[in-house]
């Protein structure tokens, strides 16, 4: 298995890192691409050991960094801000174009949509726009967010900038987001240790100057202003009736225990969808691709996705990507 990196021009000329994981010296034809959209505040590094076990099933993984994150930050003062305008809108053309450029390299392969966290957010609202572009969607840690409550968190985003500025961090924000999620956990060992039960995630993700920063009052509005954007009925009407694989911890407290799942769960089958599959892990936290039990995590994914690449290779050439 090798690793290549290399950068794909968004609409706004913006340069995106991507990694790209895949193996030069098998025999066989790959199944698919699985195609990451990582969460906030990390990078798609963290992800490597999920790449590993797909490529080893026969998978290619493409995944790349969000401006304002990881290698697509090119400055450190880049780090959690989208952009001063429209940053919403922006992160979901540069994952079309993410997209594109797979497409463009592997034509007779299908792709997989696989988001974490806020990624599942990007990838539901990508698909949504381009629904002719990926052949099955795996969430990972969502959540639903409900517009109305999106649209009050805004206005709290829109004062701060107002009083901050729209490059400047909001403790306020912070801790209404993220402060709350350490003390199921108590006693804590570190501020991270909600994302695994796994203390050497924690440390490892303390230790990444790429990880763990705060957004700033810019990204913050335009993510929650998208995510009011996301679960009305006029964008789950336009979601692709494409096979869904969601999983999640059933500790983690960002989707309130998995309660979030089960509501997000709930509004994709009343938008049609029908070919989805759920699968809550005992004691799992944030991250169950990096949690105690990944292998156990990984293989259920593989299954799911080996039960479902034939379909896929045999609908790719009645979707034109969009």
């Amino acid at each position: 298995m090798i690793t290549k990196t290399n950068y794909v021009t968004s609409i706004d000329a913006k340069r995106i890192f991507v990694r790209q994981w895949l193996d030069l010296d098998s025999q066989h034809k790959p199944k698919a691409v699985v195609h990451i959209a990582h969460g906030i505040a990390e990078h798609s590094g963290r992800y490597s050991y999920a790449a590993e076990r797909l490529v080893k099933s026969g998978y290619i993984v493409v995944a790349h960094d969000h401006r304002g994150h990881g290698a697509t930050a090119s400055d450190p003062k880049e780090l959690g801000h989208y952009a001063d305008r429209y940053g919403w809108q922006l992160v979901i053309s540069d994952t079309h174009a993410v997209n594109q450029h797979i497409h463009e390299q592997y034509p007779d392969l299908p792709i997989i949509a696989l988001g974490h966290s806020i990624g599942c957010f990007i990838m539901q609202k990508f698909m949504a726009d381009h629904p002719g572009a990926t052949a099955g969607c795996i969430l990972s840690a969502p959540t639903f967010t409900s517009p109305i409550f999106a649209r009050a968190a805004t206005l709290l985003t829109t004062m701060e900038k107002l009083r901050l500025g729209r490059r400047r961090e909001s403790r306020l924000i912070q801790q209404l987001i993220f402060g709350q999620y350490n003390k199921a956990f108590r006693p804590n060992r570190t501020p991270y240790d909600w994302l695994s039960r796994n203390p050497q995630v924690a440390d490892s993700y303390m230790l990444d100057q790429k990880c763990g920063f705060t957004g700033s009052t810019q990204l913050w509005q335009d993510l929650l202003q998208g995510i009011s954007e996301l679960y009305t009925p006029e964008t789950l009407s336009r979601m692709p009736k494409i096979p869904h694989y969601i999983f999640a911890g059933a500790e983690d407290p960002v989707s309130d225990s998995a309660s979030g799942v089960r509501k997000l769960v709930r509004k994709l089958r009343g938008a049609g969808i029908t070919d989805l599959t759920t699968k809550i892990y005992p004691e799992g936290r944030h991250e169950m691709l990096n949690e105690v039990n990944q292998g156990e995590v990984m293989k259920d994914l593989i299954t799911w996705l080996d039960s479902h690449h034939t379909q896929a290779n045999h609908e790719i050439h009645s979707h034109v990507a969009a």
